[in-house]
């Protein structure tokens, strides 16, 4: 009985170091093992060929303006939530803390979401569960959006996304705009945490944003089309349209990405291989992502010290409040 109770407490850090170790190890052994499999099946020198005879001048400028463009309206939308969610916000300072999150979607969506909920908490003043929610009601929303565009191209006559698929776009509007309906409506009753933004938002505001976002993301698929034309893919417009808000949703997926490089080249392969070779779609869908990375770091370096500084300023009030 003693020997067993002495061992437990000792099993115990190991086993927690095993589950960081694992943790860190698995997201590259996985990505890795993905993107060999993938690289092997289309073939390393047509890939490579791919990349050799593809047009790369014209991606950056492209990535750099649509992400240009869409800046201010992220920002706009975002700030009809923090207004109705928190009663505060000014556009100029939201679009800068936006910009200076955004690099990190490179690491994964959870890195950017949580750098711009500590920026809410810390320049709004918001408690930390209200920061969250803001942030699980702009994500669900940007979702939700993306979904729409998926939805609209459909409509219009996309038919190579598989039928079992289609049901999810239109699920997820449903889903997203359901729990608005049901919070504004009362349903939803007691402390509901990070769930009361969506009880603080009034439905009208909501639906505003979201056809908001949805025209964000519809910018951002057609710049990829325009993107994958440039590079000397004949993907149809429209077959971009109803496919890439999945390749968008697997590009930010955790664990089988690093860096939106990984399982999303899978996407890639599986919703566009009837235009292209797996080859040239592998060899664009490497470039594409890189200069939206490129895109995301360049748009987002200049406001990277500000937003910092905000962050420290709001952190040496709260405790000076604190301590007084």
């Amino acid at each position: 009985m003693t020997e067993t109770t002495a061992e437990a407490p000792a099993s115990a850090p190991r086993a927690h170091a095993a589950r960081r170790w694992a943790r860190r190890v698995a997201p590259p052994v996985i990505v890795g093992a993905v993107l060999v499999a993938l690289v092997r099946s289309a073939g390393p020198a047509r890939v490579a060929a791919a990349l050799h005879e593809g047009h790369l001048a014209p991606l950056l400028p492209i990535a750099l303006l649509v992400t240009a463009a869409v800046l201010p309206l992220v920002a706009m939308w975002d700030l009809v939530v923090l207004r109705a969610a928190l009663g505060g916000g000014r556009f100029a300072d939201v679009l800068r803390a936006k910009a200076a999150a955004a690099p990190l979607l490179i690491l994964n969506s959870g890195a950017a979401g949580g750098a711009y909920a500590l920026w809410i908490a810390r320049r709004l003043g918001a408690r930390p569960v209200e920061a969250v929610g803001v942030v699980l009601y702009v994500v669900s929303s940007d979702l939700a959006a993306v979904s729409v565009v998926a939805l609209g191209a459909m409509l219009a006559g996309t038919t190579h996304v598989p039928l079992a698929l289609r049901v999810l776009p239109a699920g997820c509007v449903a889903a997203v705009v359901g729990l608005a309906v049901l919070a504004r409506a009362g349903v939803l009753r007691g402390r509901l945490g990070p769930l009361e933004v969506w009880r603080r938002v009034p439905l009208h505001r909501g639906l505003l944003q979201l056809a908001g976002r949805s025209f964000n993301n519809f910018l951002i698929v057609v710049a990829a089309s325009a993107m994958a034309h440039a590079f000397g893919l004949a993907i149809p417009t429209l077959a971009i349209l109803g496919a890439m808000p999945f390749v968008l949703i697997a590009v930010n997926l955790p664990i089988v990405n690093i860096a939106g490089i990984g399982a999303s080249q899978g996407a890639w392969v599986f919703f566009f291989s009837a235009w292209a070779s797996p080859a040239e779609i592998l060899a664009f869908s490497f470039v594409w992502q890189l200069a939206m990375a490129m895109a995301l770091v360049l748009r987002g370096l200049p406001f990277v010290r500000r937003v910092v500084a905000e962050i420290d300023e709001g952190r040496a009030a709260t405790t000076a409040v604190a301590a007084g």
